[in-house]
C-alpha cells in the first residue's frame, strides 16, 4: 500500500514539475560580449535581466558607480531605450508587456509573479513565479539630477509613445514594492527621465499546441446507420436480403471522418456480421 501511495506522489509531484517547468536559455551581445540569461513567458522570449550595455549617450549607472550596473543594469532615457537592444532583440513595447500580463493573470496579479525574491526591502508576496526576475533599480529624474527608489521600484521602458489628453507621451511599467500589480504609466516620468530597460526576442512565435480532435464515434461506441452511400458489394447485399438491412452496431474501430458528416469504418452490425463503410452517416446511440 505504501509503495501505491509514493507513487501516486511521485507522478504528481512529476506532474507538476513539468507544468511549472520553465523553459531558459541565454544570449550573447556582440557588442561588449555580456552574456544575459533569457525567459520563454507565454508566446515571447524575455531577457530576464536589465540591459547593461554602455550607450554613447542618454545612460546612467544607478548613482553613477558602475558597480550598480552588474546587479541593475543601466537607466536609459527614452530616446536612447528604443533603439539600444541589440540586433533581433527590440525594447519592449506596450502590446510585449500587455501580453506578458494578460498570460500570467492580468496586471493586477502579475507583479508578485514577476519581482525578484530577493534585494527587494521587502521580499512578502515575491515568487518570480514567472522567472522575469524584475530588479529594483529605481530610476534617474532628469530634472533634479537625482537617482530614486532603487530597493523598491523598478521602472522600465516601453518603446510606445501615443497620444491622449496630455499629447504625446510615453509609456512604462513598474513593479512596487507594496502590491502584487505591473503597474502601467504615463504621467511619473518623462522622456528625459532614466529607466531600465528589457529586450524581447524579435519574430518568435511559439507554435500552438494543439488539443487532439474529438473523436466523434470511437471504438466499441453503439451507433445507428442513417445514410449509406458505400459502394455496392455483393457479401453485404446477399446478407441484407436474407436477415433484413441492419441498422445498430458497435464500432470496431474510430470512425474516420470524411466531411461534412460522412464517415468511414468498420462496424460490428450483430446479425449482419462486420460491414466496411466507405461513406455513411451515423448517429452515437447512448
Amino acid at each position: 500500500m505504501k509503495k501505491i501511495i509514493i507513487g501516486m506522489l511521485w507522478s504528481v509531484c512529476a506532474m507538476t514539475m513539468q507544468i511549472d517547468a520553465q523553459v531558459t536559455g541565454t544570449f550573447v551581445d556582440r557588442r561588449d560580449g555580456k552574456v544575459y540569461k533569457t525567459i520563454e513567458i507565454g508566446t515571447q522570449i524575455w531577457m530576464s535581466e536589465n540591459l547593461a550595455f554602455k550607450a554613447s549617450s542618454g545612460c546612467w549607472a544607478y548613482n553613477k558607480e558602475v558597480k550598480n550596473v552588474a546587479t541593475y543594469g543601466y537607466l536609459y532615457n527614452w530616446a536612447t531605450a528604443i533603439k539600444v537592444c541589440p540586433i533581433g532583440w527590440h525594447t519592449a513595447n506596450d502590446v510585449d508587456w500587455k501580453n506578458l500580463a494578460n498570460y500570467l493573470g492580468g496586471e493586477t496579479k502579475a507583479g508578485a509573479k514577476m519581482k525578484s525574491t530577493s534585494g527587494w526591502t521587502n521580499n512578502t508576496n515575491h515568487t518570480n513565479s514567472s522567472g522575469f526576475n524584475g530588479l529594483l533599480g529605481g530610476y534617474y529624474q532628469k530634472s533634479d539630477g537625482k537617482f530614486k527608489s532603487t530597493g523598491t521600484l523598478a521602472a522600465m521602458w516601453t518603446a510606445t509613445m501615443s497620444e491622449d489628453d496630455l499629447g504625446m507621451t510615453v509609456w512604462s511599467y513598474m513593479l512596487g514594492i507594496d502590491n502584487l500589480k505591473l503597474v502601467r504609466d504615463h504621467v511619473v516620468f518623462t522622456e528625459q527621465d532614466g529607466l531600465s530597460v528589457r529586450c524581447v526576442k524579435d519574430g518568435f512565435i511559439k507554435k500552438e499546441v494543439k488539443e487532439p480532435a474529438k473523436v466523434e464515434f470511437p471504438k466499441g461506441s453503439k451507433v445507428r446507420v442513417l445514410k449509406d452511400e458505400s459502394p455496392y458489394d455483393l457479401l453485404n447485399s446477399i446478407s441484407d436480403e436474407k436477415n433484413g438491412v441492419p441498422t445498430v452496431g458497435i464500432v470496431v474501430e474510430d470512425l474516420v471522418p470524411l466531411g461534412d458528416g460522412w464517415y468511414s469504418g468498420k462496424v460490428d452490425m450483430y446479425v449482419g456480421g462486420y460491414r466496411s463503410y466507405k461513406r455513411a452517416k451515423f448517429e452515437l446511440i447512448k
